[in-house]
């Protein structure tokens, strides 16, 4: 990985799960990193990559500090690292989120599309969702642009889950592409480890009412799946467990009528069949809103292209 090296200083947490870090103003400079006039807008946190030597983690930048070329990090963020206090030498960073050459995104886009299909934490961050979100975008009742971004096995959650309220298309050339086009609908596919007996959490901005059905839906065909009653919850408010309400999650700023996260407990998504079944519903509630198409070709030339290659054309 090649990039700059900074010190690492201690400081508080800028949020419990550890991904956010602050950079001093010398090392914006130092990573040809803007500093954001508002932290707060979307997609102005980028994404870097830190290596203190057991291999890339990748943080958001979600403060400016004093000069200084460091980076500052409370205990959560250094854990992440396999860390108890800063390191004595200085760590690698870059901004280049590729630079290790473990992270991959793949982005398809398609002409007319309406529909966009994401899965942020594929690979083995969140297993599965990536080949729900690839079976959702290839379903020919509608046309999808899909992005896919996955990570390796090896603690790859701790190394590369970036909060989808984070995710900056400045740090993801795929996700840039499809937020250049206007899309109807979204869809991400997410997952989290355990909470109590929850299977399913139906999330985003989407409307209540279409959500509820697709919760209901979820509910009915994964009671057969599990061979007991599903358990489906329905995102209401920001105190529920990994909501999607926030604007500024990505799923969301795709979306001209609002985003449908889906967030499933491992253990469904280790049971055959079962990750097919929530896809398949999905896949049925967007060809019931997204206009019919014939066909969902994907434009000659498209696709996508290395990191660092111009945006693929759409």
């Amino acid at each position: 990985m090649t990039g700059v090296q900074l010190r690492i200083g201690e400081a508080q947490d800028l949020d419990p799960a550890g991904e956010q870090v602050a950079l001093g103003l010398d090392a914006f400079a130092l990573l040809d990193l803007p500093v954001p006039p508002d932290f707060g807008a979307p997609g102005s946190r980028r994404q870097i990559l830190v290596d203190a030597g057991g291999g890339a983690v990748a943080y958001t930048v979600a403060a400016a500090g004093d000069s200084g070329e460091i980076i500052r990090m409370g205990n959560a963020a250094l854990g992440r690292l396999l860390m108890d206090e800063p390191p004595p030498s200085p760590v690698d960073v870059t901004a280049d989120v590729f630079g290790s050459c473990e992270l991959a995104e793949t982005a398809v886009l398609r002409s007319c599309a309406t529909v966009a299909v994401i899965a942020p934490h594929g690979g083995s961050i969140e297993r599965a969702t990536d080949a729900q979100a690839e079976r959702v975008a290839s379903d020919g009742r509608f046309r999808a642009d899909s992005w896919i971004c996955r990570g390796p096995g090896g603690g790859a959650f701790r190394r590369w889950h970036i909060t989808s309220d984070d995710l900056s298309e400045a740090s993801f050339p795929g996700l840039r592409a499809l937020l250049r086009v206007p899309h109807d609908l979204a869809v991400s596919f997410h997952g989290f480890s355990d909470i109590h007996d929850v299977d399913v959490i139906v999330g985003g901005l989407l409307d209540d009412e279409v959500r509820c059905a697709v919760r209901e839906e979820l509910e009915r065909r994964l009671t057969v799946v599990l061979a007991r009653p599903a358990i489906v919850l329905l995102a209401s408010s920001t105190h529920d467990p990994h909501p999607g309400l926030a604007p500024d999650n990505v799923v969301n700023r795709l979306a001209r009528l609002g985003g449908l996260q889906i967030e499933q407990g491992l253990a469904l998504r280790s049971t055959r069949d079962a990750p097919a079944v929530v896809a398949d519903v999905v896949t049925e509630q967007l060809a019931a809103l997204a206009p019919p198409t014939s066909a969902s070709a994907v434009r000659e030339g498209s696709g996508w292209v290395p990191s660092g290659n111009p945006d693929p054309p759409h």
